[in-house]
């Protein structure tokens, strides 16, 4: 968490802002083969497929037998595949998400990166079934962030979580000119959902002083779903006055 307050923007539907205050990149996606997975407990008891395993972010699939240690320190357990992306050199530094075949088939990866730039994988040979571009990315490096941690430019990087029960990913993208969107795909095609996506904007609902500036702001943190509502944590980018955090929901 970044210095200074830290705040709430709601987000109702897809249309509805209320907001309050409270007070190295890898290019590809890896695989792994001699573990046998489950498919369907890879989504969380909650119902989505998120960061971390669960939204306790435990990194535990506990009904994964096959994630037995012995087994994992063994030496059929290796990367099975590197697909380079093709846009060459960007960065992926969100978790990439898999996705289980309702038919039974090889199941897709989902992955975004700093480009802005979404992909669907197939799960076992890597290759690149589906793309989307969103746009080109924000130059944190320029005036008036001036920081070169994530370079050339800022885009996707909070994990996207996906509700199961519609096929929907979510995730926020940062333009290249500094503004943040909550986008809602479907897995399949990477079309935008009904009512996406969503430029976010707002004030801070118990101060109205707080005006959410995106341009300052980083979305990092991988999104959330609880109780049918979708939750994004943001913070500074380099501490990048004003210091001010804000979850939207």
């Amino acid at each position: 968490m970044s210095k200074g307050k830290f705040a709430i923007l709601r987000v109702v539907g897809a249309s509805a802002l209320v907001a309050g205050v409270v007070g190295g990149a890898v290019g590809g996606c890896d695989q792994w083969e001699g573990v046998s997975l489950v498919q369907g407990n890879l989504v969380s008891p909650n119902g989505a497929i998120t960061q971390g395993a669960d939204e306790s972010r435990t990194n535990w699939y506990n009904n994964q037998p096959g994630l037995d240690p012995s087994i994992v320190g063994g030496p059929n357990f290796k990367r099975l595949f590197s697909t380079a992306l093709p846009s060459a050199g960007e960065p992926v530094l969100a978790q990439p998400l898999f996705i289980a075949s309702p038919t039974g088939g090889n199941g897709t990866v989902l992955t975004v990166t700093e480009e802005n730039n979404v992909y669907l994988l197939d799960a076992v040979t890597g290759a690149v079934k589906t793309t989307r571009a969103l746009g080109a990315g924000f130059s944190a490096s320029a005036a008036p962030i001036s920081c070169g941690d994530i370079t050339p430019h800022i885009g996707i990087t909070g994990t996207p979580v996906i509700d199961t029960s519609s096929n929907t990913a979510y995730f926020f993208s940062k333009s290249s000119a500094g503004v943040y969107t909550l986008h809602g795909v479907d897995t399949t095609t990477l079309a935008d959902k009904a009512g996406f996506p969503v430029t976010i904007s707002g004030t801070a609902q118990n101060d109205a002083t707080k005006t959410f500036n995106s341009t300052d702001a980083h979305q990092r943190p991988g999104l959330l779903l609880m109780g049918g509502v979708v939750y994004g944590a943001f913070a500074s980018h380099c501490d990048h006055t004003p210091y001010v955090g804000w979850i939207f929901g």
